[in-house]
């Protein structure tokens, strides 16, 4: 679990060393599933972070309903797409 549930946390643990070229997309997820919120976030947070091989990172937060296993299935389904639709946008041509 991210220690304070943000995007840029995730970021900063996915982002390579200096000098080190990725060659491949990372993408990490944290959140609260629930039932009882955490450190203030509700049940149903989602964050996503991704790092791209060019070192640039985006990083979106949803709330996602249902009951904690539906939650998990979500998270999965919601960052997957999130992704995709990085690759498609301004990441396609890279």
């Amino acid at each position: 679990m991210a220690r304070d549930l943000t995007g840029t946390w995730i970021v900063s643990e996915l982002s390579p060393p200096d000098g080190v070229d990725l060659r491949f997309v990372a993408l990490a997820l944290t959140g609260v599933a629930g039932p009882d919120e955490q450190d203030g976030r509700p049940a149903g947070t989602l964050c996503v972070a991704a790092v791209f091989p060019d070192g640039s990172t985006v990083t979106t937060t949803a709330m996602l309903p249902g009951v904690r296993d539906q939650m998990r299935q979500m998270s999965v389904i919601t960052a997957l797409d999130f992704l995709r639709k990085q690759l498609l946008g301004s990441h396609a041509a890279r």
